[in-house]
């Protein structure tokens, strides 16, 4: 089956990074723990909706050195997970595809923190195990302890002024419409899904 499916794959970031777009375009942006599950394109696919720079970090060396390969120029690079070394307030933008990580990790969410500027912005995804996500048509999830919302919220509240919260869904099935039809007219009701696949927050000052 193709990748693009797999959990926190292509079609699972893009969709968030679409939305997003008035966020990186022509600014510093950190993405987290997605090169090997998009094979980097996502990074690239910030870069060319406008992003002034492309950090892509992830745990997956192998990952990581095959879309340095294919990806990397003047404006993006991958690299480890490892971001001791990255300077303080570095980046405009942060964008963490599962944010399961950093609620479990006071530590690590104080990294990525770190990391931010002062007027940036942090931008990721809970799953939420109740709702149907794509990548559960070819596998189930992994995990069976998903941070929940409350705790979503409780971890952001002490280091952001503003936080929204969106929801991501999946829209499953076909659209018939007449040729002489204005726009795609699209009816959700029938994909049987009630709640979100994802609750994606963004948070800053």
């Amino acid at each position: 089956m193709p990748s693009i499916y797999r959990h926190l794959g292509p079609s699972e970031l893009l969709p968030r990074y679409i939305f997003a777009e008035n966020l990186y375009q022509r600014r510093r942006v950190l993405e987290l723990n997605s090169v090997a599950a998009t094979n980097g394109q996502s990074a690239q696919f910030l870069v060319s909706r406008g992003a002034k720079s492309v950090v892509a970090a992830d745990a997956d060396v192998q990952a990581v050195t095959e879309a340095q390969k294919t990806y990397s120029d003047a404006s993006l690079r991958f690299r480890s997970d490892s971001l001791d070394d990255l300077e303080s307030a570095s980046f405009d933008l942060i964008l963490a595809s599962d944010l399961s990580i950093y609620l479990k990790s006071p530590q690590a969410l104080q990294e990525i923190l770190r990391l931010l500027a002062k007027d940036g912005t942090l931008l990721g995804g809970l799953r939420n195990p109740s709702g149907l996500a794509l990548a559960n048509l070819l596998e189930t999830d992994a995990s069976t302890s998903w941070p929940t919302y409350g705790q979503l919220m409780d971890a952001l509240t002490p280091h952001f002024k503003c936080i929204e919260v969106a929801t991501q869904s999946p829209l499953l099935g076909y659209q018939l419409a007449f040729e002489r039809s204005e726009g795609l007219q699209v009816d959700g009701t029938l994909s049987g899904a009630t709640e979100a696949a994802y609750y994606v927050a963004l948070a800053s000052a």
